[in-house]
């Protein structure tokens, strides 16, 4: 099973937790504008916005770069002069430098915080595992479904199940969520979810 909320309790029992930027059904971040320039003339620049948002994509907003330099993934625009990519998504703005001028040393350029959700997090669920009661909102809850691993979200032909007003119904009622086909019916026969 996959549940789909906000927050960030990394100590749930009996799952394994991963950036949502790893998932299928991500939120996606879509930048307003980006601009790869120097730092001492900002006439010597480049808009890099189609670029950041595809890398996005393709990366994810937690690592964009894939771990890359800046000049490597955008060019050199300033040639000799110290240079900082400039991201902006509404009123929110994002500075990074090169690596070598004070940028992240592991190369994990993050654009996270310009989202608007605080985290948002994929819990999957081993089959029989439990989202402890107590711990999470129903509101939390942005989507949730149940059935074969290899489907992931994929709800035709036996494959899985949406199971988003169930699962925050349990969490209204105050109750824990078992990844189970007594709970859920099953989606897939024959298939371990």
């Amino acid at each position: 099973a996959s549940v789909l909320f906000e927050g960030g309790d990394r100590r749930l029992q009996g799952m394994r937790l991963q950036k949502d930027g790893g998932c299928t059904d991500r939120e996606q971040l879509v930048i307003d504008r980006a601009v790869y320039m120097s730092i001492s003339d900002p006439s010597r620049a480049q808009d890099v916005t189609a670029e950041v948002n595809e890398l996005i994509l393709r990366h994810g907003s937690d690592n964009f770069t894939a771990r890359r330099e800046l000049n490597e993934v955008f060019g050199d625009p300033a040639w000799g002069d110290e240079k900082k990519l400039v991201v902006v998504k509404g009123q929110k703005t994002l500075q990074f430098l090169e690596v070598s001028k004070g940028g992240p040393m592991n190369r994990q350029f993050n654009l996270d915080p310009l989202s608007q959700y605080l985290v948002v997090v994929l819990a999957e669920f081993e089959e029989d595992a439990v989202l402890p009661k107590g711990q999470h909102s129903d509101a939390s809850i942005r989507r949730a479904w149940y059935g074969c691993p290899d489907a992931k979200w994929d709800t035709s032909g036996g494959k899985g199940m949406d199971i988003t007003e169930k699962v925050k119904e349990l969490l209204r009622d105050g109750q824990e969520v078992r990844a189970s086909n007594e709970l859920f019916t099953d989606p897939a026969p024959g298939v371990r979810k």
